[in-house]
């Protein structure tokens, strides 16, 4: 299956993978080690389930060897099927599909252009505590995750360990990185991107601050001085923009 495919979550993979229809994991027995995974992107349209290579949640003997070792290609878990993990393919910007565009909310690449205004922004739902009228929630172009204790925010699944842009362009800054694993998860499993900063004001979402790095490692790899998050959930010192 290549990039102009539309049987992936509606779209193509990355870089192209292999894979073969089915409708039972029975039916990927003639492979090595297959699942058979759904991958319908439409819930009113027909099922499309395909043979995808499994794989484990969590840190292998040598995570090279985890999906092949592929920056595109995250171990994710199956929908429903918390035991079940595949190899899914998973572009992270236009640039990882050649001639077509690199869908936020399913990774895939498709011919229609989604343009993602909302990477960063609370989502879900909101809590007034002052009894107002509280704001409706952002629908986000990308999935609207929750890591550990922080709130919803729109981001976009990336491989977790890829050190490649993962957000919307941002000029010569990049705007995302992937640093939100899966609980239990590690190099090579699905992750998510978070919003980075080098001060308060680079957040989308006004109510984040900009928590610094203090690691030069991390600010060498990602070119950004931190994360935007939740006041509540600063682990070093916000960097504000006076």
């Amino acid at each position: 299956m290549d990039p102009d495919d539309d049987r992936l979550y509606g779209g193509g993979p990355p870089q192209g993978t292999c894979a073969a229809t089915c409708s039972s994991s029975d039916d990927c027995d003639p492979f090595e080690d297959a699942v058979c995974v759904d991958v319908t992107a439409d819930p009113s349209s027909e099922p499309t389930k395909l043979c995808l290579p499994r794989c484990r949640i969590g840190a292998p003997d040598d995570p090279g060897e985890k999906c092949d070792g592929r920056a595109e290609v995250a171990c994710s878990p199956a929908e429903g099927e918390s035991s079940v993990a595949f190899c899914r393919p998973l572009c992270t910007s236009h640039e990882d599909c050649p001639n077509r565009f690199c869908d936020p909310r399913y990774g895939v690449c498709r011919d229609q252009e989604i343009r993602d205004t909302t990477f960063g922004l609370l989502c879900g739902a909101t809590d007034d505590s002052d009894g107002g009228t509280a704001p409706e929630p952002t629908t986000c172009a990308g999935p609207c995750v929750q890591i550990n204790d922080a709130p919803q925010i729109c981001s976009r699944a990336c491989t977790f360990g890829n050190p490649d842009e993962c957000a919307p362009a941002s000029g010569d800054q990049r705007r995302g990185a992937c640093i939100y694993a899966l609980e239990g998860g590690g190099i090579g499993d699905l992750g998510y991107c978070g919003e980075l900063c080098d001060c308060s004001d680079d957040c989308l979402e006004p109510t984040f601050l900009c928590d610094a790095f203090a690691d030069a490692n991390l600010e060498g790899a990602f070119g950004r001085q931190g994360v935007c998050t939740d006041p509540s959930l600063l682990v070093n010192n916000e960097i504000s923009c006076d």
